[in-house]
């Protein structure tokens, strides 16, 4: 992870939900790095100053997870995922919560998008 607003405040690590195949498979102009997981190299984004994406799911909580997981687990096998590891480890995320503050904070309030 490298240092962006969007991830002010927060560890280096942290747990976020996760679990479709969907990558970016190649940055398109201008677009950075700012995060990854083990599995996604492209976790996070930037498109410029004004604009970040994500490939995880901070808006999404244990409960919704694992409706997720239970819904698509035939996808999963078919896509070599552990269907029953992810619907286990599926939690609450509680930094989530920080992330989404900062992405209101830094890029949907900031002064660079108000004056847009």
């Amino acid at each position: 992870m490298v240092p962006d607003p969007l991830f002010q405040g927060l560890p280096e690590r942290f747990l976020v939900n996760s679990t479709h195949i969907d990558t970016v498979v190649a940055l398109p102009p201008g677009a950075t790095v700012v995060a990854s997981t083990a599995l996604e190299p492209h976790a996070a984004l930037a498109f410029g100053s004004v604009a970040r994406g994500v490939q995880f799911h901070p808006e999404i909580d244990r409960n919704v997870m694992r409706g997720y997981v239970q819904r698509r687990r035939p996808n999963l096998v078919e896509e070599g995922l552990d269907a029953e590891g992810i619907w286990a480890r599926a939690a609450d995320t509680p930094r989530a919560r920080k992330l989404l503050h900062n992405f209101i904070e830094a890029f949907v309030l900031s002064p660079a998008r108000r004056a847009a």
